[in-house]
């Protein structure tokens, strides 16, 4: 079975979108994590960062695409920062 361009890129974006989901659900649980650590309600962060508790609610369930400024002013509301990284990923490719 021969592999064509368009079948590699269909692999490419459903790996993307793979990859946008898992960090969606990474972030979900920080904010989570974070917020119930502190005993913080989805209302008194949504007042702390300007952001509609329904946006929050959204990210908490990895339903959204939050802005890095969202990201942002969530992280300064917990008194932190926000760490990105790029790590390099092992790519098997079949002939």
């Amino acid at each position: 079975m021969r592999v064509t361009i368009s079948d590699k890129l269909k692999i490419l974006k459903c790996r993307n979108a793979d990859e946008v989901q898992k960090i969606k659900v990474q972030l979900a649980k920080t904010v989570l994590m974070c917020r119930n650590e502190r005993h913080v309600s989805q209302k008194q962060l949504s007042e702390r960062t300007g952001i509609p508790q329904a946006d929050i609610s959204r990210l908490e369930s990895a339903e959204a695409n939050p802005t890095l400024d969202k990201i942002c002013r969530i992280a300064n509301a917990f008194d932190m920062n926000v760490k990105l990284t790029f790590e390099p990923k092992i790519v098997v490719e079949y002939v």
